[in-house]
């Protein structure tokens, strides 16, 4: 068995979330987990209402941090 002392320093510090993908299991905080599950929400959105490539790559792909891409999406939304 190998022991990672990262993720043992994670989960004493954190709460952890295990999930699968495409047939193998991940690890993650909590916290980085529910970024995720926004912005896969926001992605979501965007291609409901229409944004093409250009504007899903300006809002997801260009941005530093969630909170840009917040940002971004919200002025998309508004625009």
């Amino acid at each position: 068995m190998m022991i990672q002392p990262n993720l043992i320093t994670l989960s004493a510090n954190n709460d952890l979330v295990d999930f699968m993908c495409h047939g193998r299991i991940y690890w993650m905080t909590r916290k980085r987990f529910e970024e995720c599950e926004e912005v896969s929400r926001l992605l979501e959105q965007a291609v409901t209402l229409g944004a093409d490539m250009a504007i899903i790559h300006h809002i997801f792909d260009e941005s530093a941090d969630l909170e840009e891409i917040r940002l971004r999406f919200r002025r998309w939304r508004t625009a």
